[in-house]
This record gives structure tokens, sequence and C-alpha cells, in this order.
């Protein structure tokens, strides 16, 4: 099959000479190279392949990369410039690896038996070529980050704490803020600076009631959080937390920065006939009484966030669903229609 013009097709996925692939799925790009798992006719096992441009076919990247049967258990975590860190979802540790799409070039970024390894991988953000992630150690969750290097990657000091229960994490520019539990319904906030690699306190958050608060975004000097079923934001200089509106929802979650303001998906429980959970997009640019309802499941049809949300320029796309089953992609600035 020859084809021409701007669809095109580039390669077939099976490695030179070798076996059929299953279960493709791509997972990002590094220079020239295009990198996707696949699990070979006949295995068990799901490998990591590469395709360069202007090649015709695909080559394995070592048999380091064989993430056992779960071929749906790989999450690209980061794509920076160099290299990819990925993670695979199994019982006991999630093993990170990082590649450059060439062969023999993959590297396990924890070594197996290290006692950092993180047996639960939470909330995660990349700032530049630094991912900054929340890993848990038996009951213990800690800050971490990695370059994408193994020397690169470990733990922030001062970060894990013996009563430590839920952790949570926002990036915006250069700076992290870090959210943990330090007692129930009791919340510490740091801002990490990853460039200076410097840990700094910000507030204690006290929760209204025995919900987990969870960090919406960060806008200059002022930290966006959601404590059910108010919004509010805590500015670094007034040491105060001042309500923004109230959103009707159950949870917070995909949360993007979108020029001046921070939008995020709110999860209704058990608002359907049939107990199913609904989705809400909402929007605020810091102003008390001004958080925008952006999307409304509930009227005039019932939708749910299929996906995670994309920020392109200056809009945020994201595909919801209607309960029928038919999806659409919509597209927002962060204001009302």
């Amino acid at each position: 099959m020859n084809a021409s013009g701007a669809t095109e097709l580039l390669a077939n996925l099976a490695p030179e000479g070798g076996n059929a692939t299953s279960a493709p799925r791509l997972l990002g790009r590094v220079g020239d190279r295009a990198i996707f798992r696949a699990r070979p006719e006949g295995s068990n096992f799901a490998r990591l392949y590469a395709h360069r441009a202007g090649d015709a076919g695909v080559e394995p990247l070592g048999t380091a990369f064989e993430m056992g049967g779960a071929t749906d258990g790989i999450e690209t975590l980061a794509v920076f410039s160099e290299r990819l860190v990925l993670a695979r979802f199994s019982t006991g540790t999630i093993p990170l690896y990082a590649t450059d799409g060439l062969p023999g070039n993959s590297t396990r970024l924890f070594a197996e038996g290290d006692p950092d390894a993180v047996a639960d991988l939470g909330p995660h953000a990349q700032v530049g070529d630094v991912l900054m992630f929340v890993g848990r150690i038996g009951n213990d969750p800690a800050l971490y980050r990695t370059d994408g290097t193994a020397a690169g990657t470990f733990q922030i000091p001062g970060t894990m704490g013996p009563i430590a229960l839920d952790m949570d994490l926002v990036a915006e520019g250069q700076e992290v803020a870090f959210l943990r539990e330090t007692a129930p319904e009791t919340y510490d906030v740091s801002i990490y600076n990853v460039p200076s690699a410097q840990l700094q306190p910000f507030a204690t958050l006290i929760a209204s009631g025995p919900k987990s608060i969870t960090l919406l975004g960060l806008l200059g000097d002022e930290l966006l959080y959601f404590d059910e079923p108010t919004a509010f934001k805590r500015s670094a200089t007034s040491g105060s937390s001042v309500a923004l509106g109230t959103a009707s929802i159950n949870s917070a979650f995909q949360r993007e920065r979108l020029g001046n303001r921070v939008v995020w998906t709110g999860r209704v429980f058990d608002a359907t006939p049939i107990g199913g959970s609904l989705d809400l997009l909402y929007s605020s640019d810091g102003t008390a009484g001004q958080i925008e309802t952006l999307l409304d499941v509930r009227a005039p049809e019932l939708w749910s966030v299929d996906s995670g949300l994309q920020v392109v320029d200056d809009r945020l796309y994201l595909i919801a669903r209607e309960t029928s089953g038919k999806s659409a992609l919509w597209r927002t600035d962060g204001t009302p229609a």
C-alpha cells in the first residue's frame, strides 16, 4: 500500500523480521522517534518499540521493558526534551522507567529492592524537564522529583510525615504547591521551587468536615483549593482564606491553568436515577463570588467528562459524553457561553 498526501501509513507495528503485535498504544514522542507499547504475538508481555521518522518499520527498545501481562497498565508521566518517563502499574512497587527511544538506552529509575521505590503513585505534574510526583511507601506518602535519570530521582527531604494521610499537588511556572494531611481535617501546604530545590511553608488549612481538601491551582501568590462544597483562595501575604463560591459537587479533579483562570472538573455522586455520577466543569480567576459553571451535566442533558483536559494555545479541549453514549468535543476559553 502506497500512501501520499497529508494522511499516510507510516509503519506496520511489528519489528523487522519479528512477529505481529497486539494491544498497541502510543506513549509519546522523543525527537524524531515515536514510542509505543505492544505485546508481541504469542507473548504475555508488553514491550516498548520506537518508530523513527523516515523509517519503514519499528524496532524494540530491549527486554528491560517487558511490562507483564497487564498491557493497559503503562502510563506516560512526562515527556521531556530528550526522554519519556513511564510507570507500570502492578501489585507491589510501581516501576518507573525512562527512555530516549534508542535500543539499550532505557533506564529503570528505582533499582530492584530500592527502599525508596514507590508502591503507590499519586498526583504528578511536569515542570520543564522535571517530573514532580507523590509516591507512597507503605502507608507513608512523600513528594518526589525525577529528571528521567536514576541519579536525579529522589524523595524531597522533609515531605514524609509519620501521620501523613493524604497528599495533593499542583504546579504553576517553576513552583509546585504540595499539600499533606498532618492530622484529621488538618492540612499543611508548602511551595517547592524546582530550580532552587527549596521547600517553603505556605499555610495550614482546616477542612470543614471529614472530607479531603483538593488543590485547584496557583494564581500568582494565591492558592485556589476546594473544601466541599466551597472553593476558596488563600493568599501568601494575607494568611487568610476567602470563599470564592459554592460548587454543588462532591469532589474536584482534572485541574488546568488557562490564562488567568483555573478550570476544573467537579463530580456529583449518585446524581442519576440509577445512582451514577455526573461531571460539571467550573472555572475561577480568584474573584470572590465568581465561580463560573462552564458545562452543567444536568441541564439540558446529562454528561460525563471522558478524557483529561487539554490546553492548546489559549483554549481548553475536552470530550464529554451524553448518557445515551454519544460523545462530543468541547472547547472553552474559561468563560461561560
